[in-house]
């Protein structure tokens, strides 16, 4: 009998431990689907296989091998870094990206990825830096204008700035029409 006790409460741990994941998951993807302020984060990448159902730990092991053997290979560490955005586990994000930086420092995936992880840490000075080198090197960029707007206004009290890079969404024929509604909201917003 106590065997099927402590069977029992460990397969009700499991349980309760997957809900739990899958809340989490689904509660992270409907907020950056629907928030009032976001800093939004666009790249070139594909989502990576397991994002939207949960960790793929399998994933996470066969890009650690990888990583392994080629400790360098950007690629793989902005997967990785991906993989623990989505789990909003935004220091052992932050890590894989800072190596990423030193290897590509100039590298605007990388920068997005520290952009997004500072502003989530509440780091908003470091996060409007990595904003501000991506425009140096992507000038028309305008979800990094809207991403560094959103920051400066909210965050760092620098309203006249932000207003200039919610301007410069507002004025870029490659924003998309949600991007520039909510720069307008931002801007209507003094």
């Amino acid at each position: 009998m106590p065997e099927k006790s402590a069977s029992g409460r460990r397969t009700l741990v499991l349980v309760l431990a997957a809900v739990l994941a899958v809340l989490f998951v689904t509660s992270f993807w409907y907020r950056m689907e629907h928030p009032s302020l976001r800093v939004e984060m666009r790249t070139e990448r594909q989502t990576p296989p397991g994002m939207g159902q949960g960790m793929d730990m399998n994933r996470v092991q066969e890009l650690m091998a990888r990583m392994g053997e080629k400790p360098e290979d950007v690629p793989t560490l902005l997967e990785l870094a991906d993989l623990f955005m989505g789990m909003e586990a935004w220091d052992r994000a932050a890590l894989f990206l800072e190596r990423a930086g030193k290897i590509a420092p100039e590298d605007p995936r990388v920068l997005r990825g520290l952009g997004m992880v500072h502003f989530e840490k509440k780091e908003f000075d470091k996060a409007a830096a990595a904003f501000a080198k991506i425009l140096e090197r992507e000038p028309q960029d305008p979800t990094t204008h809207y991403n560094l707007g959103i920051v400066l206004k909210h965050y760092l009290n620098r309203k006249a700035e932000a207003d200039a890079h919610f301007k410069a969404v507002m004025g870029n024929a490659a924003a998309d029409q949600e991007l520039r509604q909510e720069a307008a909201r931002e801007l209507g917003e003094k």
